[in-house]
Parts: structure tokens; sequence; C-alpha cells
């Protein structure tokens, strides 16, 4: 699954919790959806914070 998949399903996720979710509700939204396969990943839970802090402007890491 690439980066930019898993982009899509955590705003996905955001969505579907009206705007506001919190890591674990997430986290439960990606590793339960459908199209979601996270068994390249030895920690799918990093995968998904990264890619979420990554585009996230609260965050130090963010690249915009």
């Amino acid at each position: 699954m690439n980066k930019y998949t898993i982009l899509l399903l955590i705003k996905n996720a955001i969505t579907t919790h009206n705007g506001v979710a919190s890591l674990t509700e997430i986290y439960d939204y990606l590793l339960n959806h459908k199209d979601a396969d996270f068994s390249e990943y030895s920690n799918p839970k990093s995968v998904i914070r990264k890619t979420l802090y990554t585009h996230s402007s609260d965050c130090d890491i963010f690249k915009g």
C-alpha cells in the first residue's frame, strides 16, 4: 500500500468521525478497512502515524 492511499484513508477516517478523530480511531478505521492491506509493514501503526504527522501542520515533521 502506498503513502498516497494511506493518506486518503486517513482523510476518510477523519471525515467519518465528523472532522475530528483520535489517533486510536484513525488506527481502527484504517486497520479494519476492507481496502487496506498493511501486511508489508512490520508496524502499520507507525506508518499510519508518520503519514499523518508528515501531512499535519501541527507537527514538527510537517512537509506540506
